[in-house]
């Protein structure tokens, strides 16, 4: 999880924390064989986990637990499992509009057009701004994978929180989590 470009994780990191989640960073071998003890595993933007990891995370969420994937090469890792086809990355950050729950975002990101299978559900859309006419695409999706439930946020979300920290994504990804783990033990409010 942790490679030298560590914006991939602190954005994700801040846009947790800045929404008041409970957070542990753990590397995969702090991980392995310890999944179950957690009701949600974000895995930030990354290009390539250990076979054996990526399989101990598809059972955990088969056994009951959630996996959220953050980024278009992290998303790729888990295509079969998101139910979607995913198509070819837009290869830069090109100019989108996030848009979700009422709220928009002008963002500049790298973002993984997606189309979205049986089973698998929309959260948000992804719309360019600098070529008119072109259809928005899911921003995000989560599918259910046996007794627990897989998503994934189709742009590199983390590295915009952490250049711009754009508060319609920081909402974003609270509800995306929100939706993962509905009913935490403990819930803060306020700044």
């Amino acid at each position: 999880l942790f490679n030298r470009d560590l914006s991939r994780l602190n954005g994700t990191l801040q846009a947790l924390l800045e929404s008041q989640q409970s957070v542990e960073v753990l590397g995969e071998h702090h991980l392995m064989g310890l999944m179950a003890d957690y009701p949600l595993i974000v895995v930030p933007e990354c290009d390539y986990l250990d076979p054996k990891f990526c399989r101990e995370l598809t059972t955990y969420c088969r056994n009951g637990g959630n996996l959220l994937r953050i980024g278009p090469s992290s998303a790729k890792l888990f295509e079969r499992e998101l139910g979607g086809t995913l198509q070819a990355d837009t290869k830069g950050n090109v100019p989108l509009r996030l848009s979700h729950a009422g709220a928009e975002s002008d963002l500049t990101a790298r973002a993984q057009a997606v189309t979205l299978g049986q089973g698998a559900r929309e959260f948000g859309r992804l719309t360019p701004t600098k070529t008119p006419g072109t259809p928005a695409q899911p921003a995000a999706s989560i599918a259910s994978y046996g007794r627990g439930r897989i998503a994934a946020i189709y742009f590199t979300a983390g590295q915009v929180y952490a250049k711009e920290r754009p508060a319609a994504l920081r909402a974003f990804v609270h509800a995306i989590t929100r939706e993962l783990f509905p009913q935490p033990m403990v819930e803060v409010q306020g700044a």
